[in-house]
């Protein structure tokens, strides 16, 4: 990509971006354009969905860069870090300060949008008339839809040393992990009990293996395996291994079709395959919804949430 934005690591105080803001955005309107600043938070998943609502906002003719302030080492409570290092997006590390930021906001002309409803699509005008910070997670499948081919030709660049999906079969995944553990996510958000997975796996194809993929590779053992394999006669493999996220989602993505959780990291293992057959989502996709939701691709098939 272009050295428009500079990239900028913890190394390198907030403050410093102030000038290369400056000059960056009068490069932008030179070429007619405007710039967007992403705001990057949570995990892959999250932070896949913010990559692609940028390339999406490229389209409508803004010169997007990453916001990667709350990412820095330590600044996230549960630990999680910038992973979208190999799609090499153009980022920048703000001031920390709040009221410095309310002024370089003021200062630069630029308009705050605040996502205001989840899992909704809200189309940005083309030819934007003023620059603005983006803060939100925009998990819409057509925001998504931006950045699929290009996640593609990263994730094909992938190297896994490993021969779990040899034979393609379906991919299980289970998300637990703060889905229970935190009360909030517990109640807003919610796990998927046993019984989704049962009804999820009826309707897909049958004679494939089965690859269970989890946060919590124990529970997955333990219970979930045994929980399916005493329902449908079959070896259910759990994979595990020395694996980081990217490899991780690599190997999801080789499946042959896909049951997943409600969850943004298991959703792109399912929609960045090329060897998937279809795909299986719960519906609700979170515990406080009613029915189905932008996140899901129309394409895919849906089953009733049944939570824990």
């Amino acid at each position: 990509m272009s050295s428009l934005w500079p990239n900028l690591d913890g190394s390198a105080a907030g403050w410093l971006a102030v000038p290369r803001l400056a000059r960056a955005l009068a490069r932008a309107t030179m070429r007619g354009r405007r710039v967007a600043i992403v705001d990057v938070s949570g995990g892959l998943g999250n932070q896949l969905f913010q990559y692609a609502f940028g390339r999406y906002l490229e389209s409508r003719g803004f010169e997007t860069v990453y916001e990667i302030r709350r990412l820095l080492p330590g600044a996230d409570q549960v630990g999680r870090t910038y992973r979208l290092h190999p799609l090499q997006p153009r980022t920048i590390v703000l001031p920390s300060n709040r009221l410095l930021r309310g002024a370089l906001w003021r200062a630069f002309g630029m308009r705050l949008r605040f996502e205001r409803e989840k899992f909704a699509f809200v189309e940005v005008g083309a030819a934007p008339s003023r620059s603005a910070l983006f803060a939100g997670f925009w998990q819409h499948a057509h925001y998504a839809a931006a950045g699929i081919g290009n996640l593609r030709a990263v994730l094909a660049g992938i190297r896994v040393d490993s021969e779990i999906m040899a034979q393609p079969g379906i991919v299980v995944g289970a998300r637990r992990g703060d889905f229970t553990s935190d009360g909030t996510h517990r109640w807003k958000i919610g796990a998927l009990a046993p019984e989704y997975y049962t009804a999820a796996l009826r309707e897909a194809p049958r004679g494939l293996p089965i690859h269970l993929f989890s946060d919590e590779s124990e529970w997955a053992e333990e219970v979930l395996r045994r929980y399916l394999e005493a329902r449908f006669s079959q070896p259910v493999r759990v994979v595990r291994g020395d694996f980081d996220d990217w490899q991780t989602l690599a190997l999801m993505s080789r499946g042959a079709f896909h049951v997943i959780a409600n969850s943004t990291f298991h959703w792109w293992g399912a929609a960045l395959s090329t060897t998937s057959r279809g795909c299986i989502a719960p519906e609700p996709w979170q515990r406080p919804l009613t029915g189905r939701c932008g996140i899901l691709p129309p394409e895919w098939r849906t089953v009733t949430s049944v939570f824990e």
